[in-house]
């Protein structure tokens, strides 16, 4: 939502119709009823910082990014940064999981592996018993 915003205001929408048009862009319908209530409190006379507060989309300390971008009017550098920030914390946490995700699925292979051991070696010895 943010590079689309970006992408927007760059050119020269008005804040509340970027913010509308990046609503109905928008995947999730939680981040759509946010951005849908972020506009119509900017087309009221709100900025976007008390705008887009309490509504958990962004961490506080974009939220001030973009709060000192709005006042110093170069709000689609920061939602350009905004997205960026997320594109990077996104990747991490992917990279977080596909690390993780590594030596887990060769542990289970792993147990898969020693339960057909099992299964197929302990009747053989169970009937080698029975026959010695």
């Amino acid at each position: 939502a943010c590079a689309t915003l970006a992408l927007l205001l760059r050119r020269s929408l008005p804040l509340d119709r970027a913010l509308q048009l990046a609503a109905a862009s928008a995947g999730q319908p939680r981040l759509r009823a946010e951005l849908q209530t972020a506009s119509e409190a900017v087309a009221g006379g709100e900025p976007l910082l008390e705008a887009l507060t309490n509504k958990q989309l962004l961490p506080p300390s974009l939220l001030w990014l973009l709060g000192a971008a709005e006042r110093s009017g170069t709000l689609e550098d920061a939602f350009d940064d905004v997205s960026r920030l997320q594109q990077a914390a996104l990747q991490r946490k992917v990279e977080r999981v596909r690390t993780l995700l590594g030596p887990a699925l060769e542990i289970c292979l792993g147990l898969m592996v020693a339960f057909f051991g099992l299964a197929l070696f302990v009747p053989l010895f169970q009937l080698i018993g029975k026959l010695a």
